[in-house]
This record gives C-alpha cells, structure tokens and sequence, in this order.
C-alpha cells in the first residue's frame, strides 16, 4: 500500500523491503555521500589579462580570418556571376527571338560557353540530340514548332536553376560586408576594455574536506529509518543544497555544496550545479549512522512508511496478525477476523490492540446486511421516482413512497451510525462498486425527501 505522507520535520521513515517492486525502484536513483578529503587549488585575487579583452579580440581575429577566406570567394563568385548571368541573358534572348527554332542553335551553344567556364558543371546544349532530349521533345519536330513550348519550359526550368546560383554567389558578398559591420562594432567595444583586471587565479594547492555524491546507485540496497534532510533554506524557503556539475574554482564535480558558496563567485550557475531539495529530489539521513544519502525519485514516498506506520507493522508481527496484500490494499486476519489495513486502526494497534480487528470486521459485516436492506429500498425507491417522472404516480404510490423513503433513510442512519463509519478511511474496507451502490442509495433519497418535502 502507498500513502502519500506530508513530511513533518524529523519525521522518521522506515525503507520497506516488500515495496521495493522493480517497476517503482526502477524510477528511483539513491546515492551515498562520502566524507573524503580532496587536493584543491586555493585561488587568489591578483592582475592578470582580462578574460574579456581577451576574448574579444580572439573573437575579432577570427572573424578577420574568415573575412580574408570570404574575400578570396567573393572575388571568384562575382567572376562567376557574370558568366552566369551573360548565360541567363542569352537564353532569355533565345526565348524572345522570333526567327523559327531550327535558326536559333548558335544561341544554344553560346549559352553553353558561357556555363562552360564556370565550376557549376551545367550541361544545357551540348548537341541537338541532346536538347531535344533534355526538353522531352523530338528533332523530326523542330521544323515545325511543335517542340516550342517544351523546350521554352526546359529554358526556363535552367533560368531558374541558375539565378539561384547568382544568388549564393551574391550571399558570399552579403556575408562579408555584414562581418565587416560586426569586426568594427567590436575593435570599438575592445577599446573600451582594460586589458588587465583583477581574477580569481589558482595560487596553490590546500586540502579540503568536502561531502561527495558517489555515482553508483544504490536504490535496491538501501535500508534502515530516514529522516527527510532539508538543511538550510534561502529567503524563499528553497533549500540551499546543490550538486557541482563540474569543476569549478576550488569545488569538484558531484561535490555537495551550498549554493551561496559558489554564488559568491559567479552569477552564472546554471551549468555549475543542479538544487537538492523539493518534493522529488532531495537528501535523506540515517537515524541511526547519519549518513547522507542523495535521492532524485522521492523514495519515502515510494518505498518507505514513516515511522508510525513502520511501529505498527512491528506490532502486527508480534501479534502475529497475517497480513497479505489484495488490489494494492493490506488484508489483516486475527482469530477469523478480517480488514484493510487503514488510518482507523493505527491508534489500537500501536497499543497492541489486536481487538481492534475484529471490531472493523464485525461493522463492515453489519453495514453490508444493511446494503442488502437498503439496495432492496432503493429499487423500489427508483420505480417511484420513474412514476413520478413519469407523471403516473397515483395517490396511493405517493404515500408508498413517503414511506419507501423514511424506511431507506433510517437504513441508511443505521449504517451511518455503525463504529467506524464517520471516519474519512471506513469506505476503504469496501470495494469501489460497494462505493458507487452506496452513493446511489443516497441520492435516491435525498432526491426523493427533497420531492416529498419531507
């Protein structure tokens, strides 16, 4: 059985063997921490060069040594746009030529020249055959026109083709003038920046004592009583716990730590560490090793009972009370009688009251010879209401009614005078149709008072 529990501070939380089903501890990831001792560089306030003068002008050398790449591309793209844009010309003037098609080949192949002396490797006209072909037309047309409209579709297909190679010649350009923009912006902001300031810079080596997070996962190992460990909390009542990354100035990766303590150097911790500390991911103690434990699954709520819970299963095993588990709810059998396992009986059996057992057993049995009475009631309760509805309900039948309903309302405070039965957990000895019938029973009622005014 998994109840979720509201932590308390100190509340004590026993690991239970039998709750530890693969499909939950397969979402669960525990991690032991370990007091060790680390060589670690100690770091100084002392001038050196400015990290971001540095960077910049590492940035600004770059970009002057992809300038000088692309202007080497430019040169040779706009040589090349030209003979594109000479062929892009001709077959524009083959199209608009009105001479028939078997006079106007020259163009053709003066087309072809001007592709020819660029990388693209482009064949548009290399023969006749060929174009005919290219175009899906026939050489035994030409003398006609019939071919004209195939081979104007296949020009134009080419046009397009090549204008957008002008194109990404002409982005090249683009590319440059914009790294020129961007190179100027930044020798201005350079000059702006010193060239030395003060940094953080490793002087020497100190040990440290510090709590690392092991990174063998322990989940199916793990037992004893826990306490949920919050440690200090920020303004916002956030834990202060966090887990390094990587390394950082004097901190190691996977080094427990408090988040101020690497604030204090830097702003920007997104990538330095990850917060411990919520309703899934946070630190457990030993109660009786106080040892610490890293858990990213919330495994007190999925795997532990608290400690009130964990006594009470100690005193069902000395009383040797049988306990089995049926639809995710615990059976308990004492002397013939039977539970589920709620809230109800925590107080009597932390007494070692097994009496309180059979005193569930024998008001469940009762209020189910009441259901039997009451679900007979309500049938007849329904049929009236269908007549009512209906509007064929006769004086007489409005009298059986009122009285139907007086019968299955004092049922029902029977039922609901029963020990247990005003408790939040009494419905849980009860499956969910038992559940549903009941709720039923009552709206008929209610339904039903609510018509007759009674």
């Amino acid at each position: 059985m998994i109840i979720t529990w509201g932590f308390t501070q100190n509340e004590q939380f026993q690991i239970i063997e039998n709750l530890k089903d693969k499909n939950t501890i397969s979402l669960i990831e525990v991690y032991k921490i370990n007091k060790i001792v680390v060589d670690a560089s100690k770091f100084e306030l002392v001038e050196a060069e400015n990290p971001l003068y540095t960077k910049k002008q590492a940035e600004i050398d770059s970009l002057k040594q992809f300038n000088s790449e692309l202007t080497q591309k430019v040169s040779i793209s706009e040589q090349e746009n030209t003979y594109l844009q000479n062929a892009v010309a001709k077959m524009n003037s083959y199209l608009n030529n009105g001479n028939p098609e078997t006079s106007k080949y020259g163009i053709l192949e003066d087309t072809q020249k001007e592709l020819d002396k660029t990388s693209h490797k482009i064949d548009f006209y290399r023969s006749k055959k060929d174009f005919y072909a290219a175009c899906d037309g026939r050489l035994m047309d030409a003398m006609n026109g019939k071919n004209y409209y195939k081979i104007e579709k296949y020009i134009q297909k080419t046009i397009s083709e090549v204008n957008e190679l002008i194109k990404a010649g002409n982005s090249i350009k683009n590319k440059l003038n914009y790294n020129a923009v961007l190179i100027a912006k930044l020798e201005k902001e350079l000059i702006t920046l010193p060239k030395t300031a003060k940094i953080n810079k490793a002087t020497n080596t100190v040990k440290r004592e510090i709590l690392l997070v092991d990174t063998v996962n322990i989940n199916e190992n793990i037992s004893g009583r826990f306490i949920k460990k919050d440690g200090p909390v920020d303004e916002n009542g956030q834990s202060r716990y966090a887990i390094m990354l990587k390394n950082y100035q004097h901190f190691v990766k996977n080094e427990l730590i408090l988040k101020d303590s690497v604030e204090v150097f830097t702003k920007a911790t997104r990538d330095l560490f990850k917060g411990v500390g919520g309703n899934t991911s946070y630190l457990i103690e030993n109660v009786k090793t106080n040892e610490l434990y890293y858990t990213t699954g919330d495994i007190l709520n999925n795997i532990a009972i608290n400690s009130q819970l964990a006594e009470i299963y100690e005193n069902i095993d000395a009383l040797k009370i049988q306990k089995t588990v049926k639809d995710d709810k615990i059976i308990l059998t004492y002397n013939g009688y039977t539970c589920v396992l709620t809230p109800d009986l925590y107080d009597r059996l932390s007494k070692k009251d097994a009496s309180v057992i059979e005193a569930m057993h024998k008001s469940v049995a009762k209020r189910k010879i009441l259901m039997e009475n009451a679900t007979k009631s309500a049938d007849l309760l329904r049929k009236y209401i269908s007549a009512y509805k209906a509007r064929t309900i006769t004086t007489e039948g409005l009298n059986e009614w009122k009285k139907e309903t007086k019968n299955c309302d004092q049922i029902l405070s029977q039922m609901q005078s029963l020990p247990f039965a005003n408790t939040y957990y009494y419905s849980e000895q009860f499956d969910r149709e038992e559940t549903k019938l009941h709720i039923a029973i009552m709206d008929y009622v209610s339904y039903s008072k609510e018509k007759l005014g009674l």
